[in-house]
């Protein structure tokens, strides 16, 4: 816990350091890439903080041993320093897909949460700021009454607190406007508002002490934290009105949830030995450290925030020369992942229609995709090929996609399988949704019996995304964002 306080909220160390070498026999999934200011002395410390759905990672950076400021880093731009209207010593905190900042202020004895939106800064007032959405909605604590806020440009809506826990502390905001947090009292409960109601989340039935709530996604699947007692605690998940455990590393051990992405994948740390961990219903929990190829001088990390493209971002402890050491901000990009079937891999897909900024790599089965740009449209199809082997028994294919639009308007998305025996795209079991700007993501899926969408002839599968405008749109050159596609073969029902 030490740790996570430090890389987001400015405590001055942590104690233990990671010691010795972990289980073996794991595959290699990430590569480390430290994030920091080339032009600063070698000692001066980073930290990563949160990292958007378009890989844009924000955190604070060391100038001096007393100044900080936020930054911005992304693979086109490399690293940012954030200023303008900003203290001598402030870091961010969070950072949405359009590109705005919240964080943190401090002035002598104060800290002043400020806001950067649409490049605009603003001092929001006397606390804490932690989170920020599309909409420039930021969430924090008032240092006037130690509340939950919740601001926008327009002014301040006081989130409120608790029976018998005063003090309440916003740490994250989603594209819904859902918020998550904790109050403080006579005990730790998590909670979650929304239009004007506080819930408060419980607890688990083993760990009846307390939890706290640091990361929401858009279905409003919650990470954080449960107690056993004061000093016993496990990362979870808050999910479908309930606490999941996600256990820990090794047995007794402390471990902490601090962000997830629209898949539920979740990541943090385990306490004692200061390990990156990563859970998911899929793989369960696992320590990242034996997952990164290139950990080399990396002695300690804790894992902040994850998107949906599987890039990491967090805070870790490295060697820079003999003897010294600093915490430095990472980000860990996936260089591999895993297929599901391996029968099933996917190879570089068509554009049909708009722009497309970039086709990423192929990774597995899941093909990450960028924002492509659609000039005057009313359709936007993108289609995907993929190769597969049919087979031994019936089962199904299976595809998903999570898009949003960047343009006022509503929207149809439909992801639909190529059938090679009508010579068509299927629609009968096509995924279908209605899709708007005020989402973060829009899940659709689609699935039928790969009998049907394996051609003979090559093994090629075709999967197609179209967007279609269903009413006005604010901008005729709309755009349509999509994370991935990604795709699996499941048993039949």
């Amino acid at each position: 816990m030490l740790f996570h306080a430090f890389s987001r909220w400015g405590a001055s160390a942590f104690a233990a350091l990671l010691a010795g070498s972990l289980s073996a026999g794991q595959d290699l999934r990430y590569k480390v890439l430290e994030l920091r200011d080339p032009n600063v002395a070698p000692s001066l410390d980073s930290y990563g903080n949160a990292i958007d759905i378009h890989g844009n990672v924000a955190g604070k950076s060391f100038s001096s041993t007393s100044s900080a400021d936020p930054f911005v880093w992304n693979e086109r731009d490399g690293f940012t320093v954030v200023r303008g209207g900003l203290a001598p010593n402030s870091g961010a905190t969070s950072i949405s897909g359009g590109g705005n900042l919240s964080g943190t202020a401090v002035l002598g004895n104060t800290r002043r949460a400020f806001a950067w939106i649409q490049g605009r800064y603003y001092d929001i007032g006397a606390g804490e700021a932690y989170g920020v959405n599309r909409k420039g909605l930021v969430v924090g604590q008032l240092q006037s009454n130690g509340r939950a806020f919740l601001w926008s440009p327009e002014g301040f809506v006081q989130l409120g607190s608790l029976p018998s826990c005063p003090l309440s502390l916003a740490t994250a905001i989603n594209e819904a406007d859902t918020v998550v947090g904790y109050c403080v009292g006579s005990g730790i409960r998590g909670f979650k508002w929304a239009e004007g109601v506080m819930q408060d989340l419980g607890t688990h039935p083993n760990f009846p002490y307390g939890s706290q709530a640091y990361g929401v996604n858009y279905r409003g699947d919650i990470a954080g934290v449960i107690f056993q007692t004061a000093i016993v605690q496990r990362a979870a998940v808050h999910k479908d009105g309930q606490w999941i455990n996600i256990g820990s590393l090794y047995a007794g051990h402390n471990t902490f949830a601090y962000g997830l992405n629209d898949l539920t994948q979740v990541v943090g740390m385990d306490g004692l030995y200061q390990q990156p961990i990563f859970w998911s219903e899929a793989t369960g929990l696992r320590g990242l450290r034996n997952y990164i190829s290139n950990w080399g001088s990396w002695t300690a990390m804790t894992c902040q925030s994850i998107n949906n493209k599987g890039w990491i971002v967090g805070t870790g402890l490295v060697q820079y020369a003999a003897g010294k050491q600093r915490f430095s901000a990472f980000v860990l990009l996936p260089t591999e992942i895993e297929v599901e079937p391996e029968s099933l891999r996917v190879r570089l897909g068509r554009v049909l229609a708009g722009d497309l900024d970039s086709l990423q790599d192929i990774d597995g089965d899941v093909l990450r995709v960028a924002r492509y740009v659609v000039p005057n449209q009313t359709v936007a199809p993108v289609t995907f090929d993929v190769e597969a082997t049919l087979p031994a028994t019936p089962m199904n294919l299976w595809a998903q996609t999570y898009g949003r639009m960047a343009t006022q308007g509503s929207f149809e998305q439909t992801l639909s399988f190529f059938d090679w025996g009508l010579n068509q795209f299927d629609t009968t079991d096509a995924g279908r949704g209605e899709i708007s700007v005020s989402q973060m993501s829009l899940e659709t899926v689609a699935r039928g019996d790969i009998g049907r969408f394996v051609r003979s002839s090559d093994r090629a599968v075709r999967a197609r995304i179209e967007v279609k405008a269903t009413g006005p749109t604010a901008n005729p050159l709309w755009e349509s964002e999509h994370d991935f596609v990604g795709f699996r073969m499941v048993p039949r029902d």
